[in-house]
């Protein structure tokens, strides 16, 4: 994976997911994150973000997997933040192999923020 195709990810990202909220986060192993998306150009997309050594990779799968009965805490973590945000956009900082996904949402207040995964 280089600087080229992470452009054309987050390109792909950008189109696919525009206007639609965060539905459902799991984590489905150690390194692996589901996040499932409704509503917008992305209703009922599925992204998996990987960050295994051998194998990182951030794609769109249809893949059911199964969660373990008890979250993890940082999958709570990504819930109790990510939960209900609508996504913004998803960016390449400088050409490096780094994706910046950005959503709207609220803070415990209620006040609108913005919320990353990098």
């Amino acid at each position: 994976m280089d600087g080229i195709s992470v452009a054309a990810l987050t390109e792909e990202f950008n189109s696919a997911l525009s206007g639609s909220r965060v539905d459902k986060i799991q984590q489905t192993e150690s390194d692996e994150l589901l996040i499932s998306f409704y509503g917008g150009a992305g209703g009922g997309k599925k992204l998996r973000l990987t960050a295994n050594s051998q194998v990182a990779r951030a794609c769109f799968t249809p893949d059911k997997k199964k969660s373990p009965d008890t979250a993890p805490l940082f999958c709570m973590l990504l819930r109790k933040h990510l939960s209900g945000a609508r996504f913004k956009s998803a960016t390449q900082p400088d050409f490096e192999r780094i994706i910046k996904f950005t959503f709207d949402g609220v803070n415990e207040f209620g006040d609108k923020c913005e919320k990353y995964i990098i």
